[in-house]
């Protein structure tokens, strides 16, 4: 029945088209039907089929063309996968019969005086999350790699309160204790307020150094965590009730 009809005719119901497909495949399934109800023998090898859409007779027609193109893929005797099992078998055989461990030299890793250590791969941890953790030791050996874990002090350590984790001169009730950005700008853009800030108040921006946040150290420490310079536009200096450094 395939043969009698064209998958891409301009009108389903043309002479050709997938729509009279559908018509006469219906009927074959009637017909298949009633053949098994009339003869009810237990050899019939009578087909059942179920009825069909022209969509679904289209993507049929299309499933079908798409297996006969993959069909030379698996092909017994497809000269690409003949070729690469020679190579395969070639290589193989010409190994030695007993495989040993090769012998290779030591590491030799290169002294830093200075800078960051070029780590990652496969270092397990984020690169700018380890990278805080290490220092270099210029004065390693050369069997050693040039780079140690970094000492913490306790005393460098922020231990904020819970209430006014920014500091008591902050003015939290004007500006965000997360982000830096005024109250009446979280109004106006529909943004969470105070310790439920969570958007960066929807700006790309740290409001102290005016970086970008995805390119700052950490994307965390943001706004009035920030340690670096205020730029020009910045509200850093209304923060505070006293002056503080910048």
């Amino acid at each position: 029945m395939r043969r009698d009809y064209y998958r891409y005719s301009t009108s389903l119901y043309s002479a050709r088209g997938y729509g009279r497909f559908s018509e006469k495949w219906d009927i074959e399934v009637a017909r298949r039907f009633m053949r098994r109800m009339e003869q009810a023998d237990a050899n019939d090898n009578t087909v059942l089929v179920r009825r069909k859409t022209p969509k679904q007779l289209q993507d049929h027609y299309d499933d079908f063309i798409a297996k006969i193109r993959r069909t030379h893929l698996v092909s017994a005797n497809d000269p690409a996968m003949n070729e690469l099992d020679a190579t395969l078998r070639n290589n193989r055989r010409n190994r030695q019969p007993t495989q040993q461990a090769e012998i290779v030299q030591g590491i030799q890793y290169n002294q830093m005086f200075g800078g960051q250590t070029p780590f990652g791969t496969p270092t397990a941890l984020n690169t700018n999350i380890a990278a805080s953790g290490m220092v270099n030791a210029p004065r390693a050996s050369q069997q050693m790699a040039p780079f140690a874990l970094r000492t913490v002090n306790p005393n460098q350590i922020a231990r904020p309160t819970t209430m006014n984790p920014v500091g008591p001169n902050y003015r939290r009730n004007k500006y965000c204790v997360k982000c830096g950005y005024s109250k009446r700008l979280h109004g106006q853009l529909k943004h969470v307020f105070g310790f439920g800030c969570d958007s960066n108040c929807g700006h790309e921006q740290c409001s102290k150094c005016g970086e970008r946040v995805e390119l700052h150290n950490n994307p965390q420490r943001v706004g009035p965590y920030c340690h670096k310079a205020a730029f020009a536009g910045s509200s850093f200096y209304d923060w505070y009730k006293e002056p503080v450094e910048n």
